[in-house]
């Protein structure tokens, strides 16, 4: 069984160096006590040794983390049932999530409980974090949806090596198409509302002032469906029962005192070598206590409370940063008449950036109120102005003060005298004798004013 599984990505022979392995290779751990793993390079080793786990996938590094994985070869679901559990009580639990049949059934050590192995035909070669991240997603779902132990998902995590004795279902022609479990994670996984998004949840209080976190304070170790085994979960229970108390604020001087108090308070303690270890894990603050775990470990709830403090309602934003950049370049365009210096230059005397100068150019000339004429040679200029369809548009007084007795004209704010002319006509007129160009080619401070030819009886010359 074992040299099927793992005969593909296991060598027959190696150098013992990690460097002098395949990209298609790995090394895969074994181990009789979980905390005291074994590389097997080949795959004779690993037939040879009759450790009591094992792990589902191969490694690139020595250490067993997520990260150097290299070969997922399956999915191992853990399933902490009752004692009269059988194993098609298993199989209906397939059936009933439409989930893939599994290939291997184990029995471990504690009666009713079990291990089901989904397994590929092809093992499933890790090239990067997100399908990493996508293998993980899958595993835990189905296992969720299984009502097996979330907490035991994983690639990375410990199974029961199969042997003669401990396996109590099998089927060998078989395997589990990763696109299949693709196919079901799609149909099944949960999608967020945007609502839920804009929740903003404040918690009032610790996990210790729950019920989990109380009972996971008292000198017991048992596990709601271990209720059999004295032993129970201490690593479990003493690792989260510092990180209460680490993330209560507790000084580490009374977490560690309370950590071995409550150890050896129990019925079977733990080595002081191993609670101290549990000590140094939790000072590292790489993991927090989760209400999920605790309240897995404890059987009691562990939610804290809070309530939903919902944002502030406001008032939908009719103008952006766009509509007043082109309120500003309307206005100089308006006061300069014609611009002909570089768009770099024109968007740092405004005080803009380059990129919405260009942005709103392009929507001005697309909807016909900007006229822009591109020169061309070696000395060219491109020059800018307000259409003359769009100066129409305009109402009277914003340009011109016309009026019998007007003394002045708003637009070149220079005196004219009594004059009443049409409006739309001196607009044209102005544009054509070019009220005002700034560019390059002006000097600082200067205007360059032209002044339109007006006759004694107010009539243009110039058109």
């Amino acid at each position: 069984m074992l040299a099927k599984i793992y005969s593909a990505v296991l060598p027959q022979s190696s150098i013992c160096e990690i460097k002098g392995l395949n990209k298609n290779q790995g090394i895969v751990f074994t181990a009789d006590e979980k905390n005291s793993a074994i590389m097997n390079w080949t795959l004779p080793d690993l037939l040879s040794k009759e450790e009591t786990y094992i792990t589902l996938a191969t490694f690139f590094g020595r250490q067993r983390k997520r990260r150097y994985i290299r070969h997922v070869l399956g999915f191992a679901i853990d399933f902490d049932t009752p004692e009269d559990t059988t194993v098609e009580d298993i199989l209906e639990l397939y059936h009933k999530d439409r989930l893939p049949l599994p290939e291997l059934i184990i029995a471990t050590a504690t009666q009713g409980h079990y291990q089901a192995f989904n397994l590929f035909p092809e093992p499933i070669r890790c090239k990067n974090e997100l399908l990493q991240d996508r293998i993980y997603r899958i595993h835990k779902l189905m296992a969720k949806a299984l009502g097996a132990d979330i907490h035991a998902c994983g690639a990375e995590r410990w199974v029961r090596r199969p042997t003669a004795q401990n396996i109590v279902y099998q089927e060998d022609f078989e395997h589990t198409a990763w696109e299949d479990l693709e196919t079901w994670y799609e149909a099944h996984k949960q999608i967020k509302r945007p609502e839920d998004r804009l929740r903003k949840v404040i918690y009032i209080g610790t996990i210790c002032s729950t019920p989990g976190g109380q009972r996971i304070q008292e000198a017991m170790a048992i596990a709601p469906n271990r209720s059999n085994d004295f032993k129970g979960n201490r690593d479990e229970w003493c690792y989260g029962l510092g990180l209460c108390l680490w993330d209560a604020g507790i000084p580490t001087v009374e977490i560690k005192t309370k950590l071995f108090n409550w150890n050896q308070a129990l019925e079977v303690p733990l080595p002081d070598l191993q609670v101290d270890k549990i000590f140094r894990s939790v000072l590292t603050g790489e993991h927090h206590a989760s209400p999920y775990v605790i309240e897995a470990l404890t059987g009691l709830s562990a939610k804290i409370q809070g309530f939903y403090h919902l944002p502030k309602k406001r008032e939908r934003r009719t103008r952006n940063h766009l509509y007043e950049v082109r309120q500003d370049m309307i206005a100089d365009l308006l006061s300069c008449g014609v611009i002909t210096e570089q768009q770099k230059a024109w968007a740092a005397r405004l005080g803009l950036s380059y990129r919405s100068l260009k942005l709103v150019l392009a929507q001005l000339r697309e909807e016909g109120i900007l006229e822009a004429n591109t020169g061309r040679g070696r000395f060219a200029q491109s020059t800018y102005q307000l259409s003359i369809a769009y100066l129409e548009t305009l109402q009277t007084n914003i340009y011109l003060e016309v009026a019998a007795g007007a003394e002045d004209m708003t637009l070149t704010e220079s005196l004219k005298g009594h004059t009443a002319i049409s409006p739309f006509r001196g607009v044209r007129a102005l544009l054509r004798k070019g009220v005002r160009c700034v560019g390059s080619g002006v000097k600082q401070g200067t205007s360059c004013e032209q002044r339109t030819q007006f006759d004694v009886e107010g009539i243009d010359r110039g058109g």
